[in-house]
């Protein structure tokens, strides 16, 4: 198989960090973008993701629901 350079997409870089460690074992060349927590984020950045993603394969990770406060 020949290699890949997928664009890799998540809110956060840590839901990313083992896809990326494991297609860059296998002689891939993944490319990273974050949308940032929340839909807000997500759609200040989509239309750079866009264009970043237009004609490459794309994989899409954990891109949706939000972080709330953890101690109420």
């Amino acid at each position: 198989m020949s290699p890949l350079n997928p664009v890799l997409i998540a809110a956060a870089k840590f839901e990313l960090d083992p896809l990326v460690g494991t297609l860059q074992e296998k002689g891939h060349t993944p490319e990273a973008k974050l949308t940032g927590v929340g839909a807000l984020n997500a759609a200040k950045k989509a239309r750079a993701l866009g264009e970043a993603c237009r004609g490459r394969h794309v994989i899409f990770v954990g891109t949706c629901g939000v972080f709330s406060g953890r101690g109420k």
